[in-house]
């Protein structure tokens, strides 16, 4: 397949995950209880509004007209996204807070609102996982068609 057709595929994956990160954010910010809430909460929220951006500017990257040039544009911003996916929201310490603030909540009045919401956030989170793992899969086709095509040059040359 030719780079140009992996980039394409590459911005419909991430258009994918774009779709899923943003049912997500309607889950941390609109699904939200009512209420001053808690700390990890606001926290999650901001990293989700984080990571939107992020994909927001890989999308813009990936319409660039030189596929070379909107791949290694684009790679920055999915770098990010994923870092933040996988350390702010997924990793252990990231959901034991949420746990622990949401357990904390429980001893209140609102407390099986926040618990609700802590599942529907944590299914959220795992339905980005396959649009995230497919983006990677494709960034690694590109990868692998720039690598061919760097052979190819240095193979004509000699």
């Amino acid at each position: 397949m030719s780079l140009t057709r992996e980039v394409q595929e590459l911005r419909a994956a991430v258009q994918r995950l774009h779709t899923a990160w943003r049912e997500l954010a309607v889950t941390a910010d609109e699904d939200r209880p009512p209420g001053a809430g808690l700390a990890a909460a606001d926290r999650i929220a901001e990293v989700i509004a984080d990571g939107r951006g992020d994909l927001d500017e890989a999308l813009a990257q990936l319409d660039r007209p030189a596929p070379g040039h909107a791949l290694s544009q684009a790679a920055c911003p999915l770098d990010r996204m994923r870092r933040r996916y996988y350390e702010d929201l997924c990793s252990f310490g990231a959901v034991g807070a949420v746990l622990r603030a949401v357990q904390g909540a429980a001893r209140r009045e609102s407390g099986h609102e926040w618990q609700a919401w802590a599942h529907g956030l944590r299914a959220g989170i795992a339905r980005c996982a396959e649009p995230l793992r497919a983006v990677d899969t494709i960034l690694l086709r590109c990868l692998g068609e720039l690598a061919d095509a760097a052979t190819d040059d240095v193979v004509m040359t000699h």
